[in-house]
């Protein structure tokens, strides 16, 4: 029994080996984002978002 679950193991491990690999998360700076303003204003559906960069170096996104 202990050949037949390591061959079922080895069959899902090749499995996962050939699924496509996931597509990379989009990344950017958020200096880049600013361009050296402490607040940016983002549209999303409709709606306005606030990027704030706060004194303590932190982003914080309010609606």
């Amino acid at each position: 029994m202990g050949a037949v679950m390591r061959a079922q193991e080895r069959d899902v491990r090749s499995a996962e080996s050939k699924a496509p690999a996931p597509e990379a998360t989009p990344r950017i700076d958020s200096a880049a984002l600013l361009k050296g303003a402490r607040r940016l204003l983002i549209e999303h559906d409709g709606e306005v978002y606030t990027l704030h960069l706060t004194r303590q170096n932190k982003l914080l996104l309010t609606k």
